[in-house]
């Protein structure tokens, strides 16, 4: 396209045109390079953390017996649907605990538990109400007072779903001892009412609150089938 141009003004537009690109070649040799800008960089667009996954594990072996507290914590607190404020006061002294950095009651009932303070916001979420015990008869053991062996614990709620809750309150715990804060916010919810109006409280987070996380990853208990 430059030749075609050259042509119409030189008579042999070929030379002009390698005269340039030798000056042009001097000038980019000559002129200093520049970094880029922060917000340009190629590392900006995968700015995430490394995980480093054995020292995860290794912390969340160390404060399995907190977890185990905590739960069985939980599952003494009777929290059928609308009776939940006892179980938020005890998940949200939990939160302050373990090093959040923010945490609130909104006024449906809803627990909040903010770790970071990124751009991007993500949530994980357990409601923390609970069925009823139906005939306590049934029960082999007391349903609020649970049992616990070496590899399970029972009770009212300790699947469903507050032993999702105790996982999250306490990845937190595992995120700020590693220090795997980075550009984004996680926001630990402890939602309630789901049990007798299954998603009402997302409802009311999205509709009213307008919290909008990018993602939010449920501890809905799936069988392992998920």
């Amino acid at each position: 396209i430059a030749a075609m141009i050259l042509s119409r003004r030189y008579p042999r537009p070929a030379e002009v045109l390698a005269q340039l690109l030798k000056k042009s070649a001097r000038l980019v040799r000559r002129a200093p390079r520049r970094r880029p800008p922060v917000d340009e960089a190629p590392e900006k667009a995968a700015m995430a953390k490394q995980i480093p996954f054995e020292q995860v594990l290794a912390q969340a072996e160390r404060h399995k017996a907190d977890m185990t507290r905590f739960l069985r914590d939980m599952i003494a607190i009777p929290s059928e649907s609308c009776d939940e404020r006892k179980v938020v006061l005890r998940i949200r002294q939990e939160m302050e605990e373990v090093g959040f950095d923010r945490t609130e009651i909104d006024p449906m009932g809803n627990l909040l538990g903010y770790i970071g303070r990124g751009s991007r916001l993500i949530a994980m979420d357990a409601h923390i109400d609970t069925v009823g015990v139906g005939n306590v008869w049934n029960w082999t053991f007391d349903p609020y007072q649970g049992m616990e062996t070496d590899e399970l614990i029972g009770g009212r709620g300790a699947s469903d779903q507050e032993g999702g809750m105790a996982a999250m309150v306490h990845a937190g715990r595992i995120i700020k001892d590693l220090g795997l804060e980075d550009d984004y916010t996680l926001l630990v919810t402890g939602t309630v009412q789901e049990e007798d109006c299954d998603g009402l409280c997302w409802q009311y987070l999205i509709e009213q609150q307008n919290i909008r996380p990018e993602f939010v990853v449920s501890t809905e208990p799936t069988d392992c089938r998920i």
